[in-house]
């Protein structure tokens, strides 16, 4: 098993290089992150006497913690679909649902699963608890950070944006299909992002003006 693991890699080999340059560059984002919240800490300690500061900006931390916890596991579901793709596709595939190609699109094969699990209506039907979920945490609202954050918490908090019924069959199709639940919450996330977008009148081209890795002088 390890060997054809090991054949599946080399034959793709330029692919794999990039995954773990991302995964790499991933882990030095969250370092630098977290290295700005220790400052925040060591700041407030040197100034005891700013109280209503402090709450304010440990509230803050808090937030930054929590998102920094949900990046990371949200990392770790990248490479549980990584390992889906091995299996089932013969390939490394990070998401068979979803075009990685920004902004985030559905593959066919994506768009099978919508229409056999009815995700838009159940999308639909769920709508007003996903919308106040999204405005209630969601840092920033450009519409490159508001797609950063349905990929990541549809992932990391599937229940936040489907019922219990929904979220069971959904389980049970990942399940029978061999993919893993987060290759099905980024199917999800597409349809909350679109629908949050379509809300707001928010132009999907605007996801790639607002994305820091693009467009740099």
């Amino acid at each position: 098993m390890k060997e054809y693991i090991w054949q599946l890699i080399e034959n793709n080999l330029p692919i794999a290089t990039i995954i773990i340059v991302v995964l790499l560059l991933g882990l030095m984002y969250l370092v630098w992150w977290t290295r700005g919240i220790t400052e925040k800490v060591r700041a407030h300690s040197l100034h005891g006497d700013r109280i209503s500061t402090c709450e304010n900006e440990t509230a803050t931390i808090k937030l930054d913690l929590a998102e920094i916890k949900t990046a990371i596991t949200y990392m770790g579901n990248g490479i549980n679909s990584i390992v889906d793709g091995l299996k089932n596709e013969k390939s490394i595939i990070i998401n068979p649902f979803t075009k990685r190609n920004s902004p985030i699109s559905i593959t066919e094969k994506g768009q099978e699963a919508i229409d056999r699990l009815g995700l838009h209506e159940t999308i639909l039907n769920n709508w007003i608890r996903i919308k106040l979920y999204v405005e209630e945490n969601v840092k920033s609202m450009n519409p490159y950070d508001i797609q950063q954050f349905c990929m990541q918490h549809t992932s990391v908090y599937p229940e936040k944006f489907v019922s219990p019924d929904d979220l069971d069959r959904i389980k049970m199709d990942a399940y029978k299909s061999g993919y893993s639940l987060s290759t099905y919450m980024g199917v999800v996330a597409v349809l909350v992002r679109d629908e949050y977008f379509a809300e707001k009148g928010i132009d999907l081209s605007e996801v790639d003006k607002h994305d820091p890795t693009m467009n740099e002088e």
